[in-house]
């Protein structure tokens, strides 16, 4: 399974945007660290009752249970910042 191109309608993919689609914050807090391409943490879904939260720990991103999780239920992350108010999440999916 690929990961999509931002840029997708052109006729070739490119590196640069597959990175804008798919790049993590590197660091929560700190805006300035830079961002990440993790190919496996990209594919997850995205929800905003999400129930796994990564982190970036130096050397690598990594994957946590934010709550208990069923045996075959789907790995869905957060929208947005984990630490972003529940309002603006809301308004950022549409409700």
């Amino acid at each position: 399974m690929a990961l999509h191109d931002v840029n997708s309608e052109k006729k070739s993919v490119k590196l640069g945007g597959i990175f804008r689609n798919d790049c993590l914050q590197r660091g929560v807090r700190v805006v300035s660290a830079g961002a990440v391409l993790c190919a496996e943490i990209s594919r997850f879904n995205h929800s905003c009752t999400q129930n796994v939260a990564h982190a970036w720990e130096d050397p690598y991103e990594r994957v946590y249970a934010a709550r208990g999780i069923k045996a075959r239920e789907e790995l869905c992350a957060d929208c947005c910042c984990c630490i972003t108010a529940w309002r603006l999440r809301a308004n950022v999916r549409g409700s």
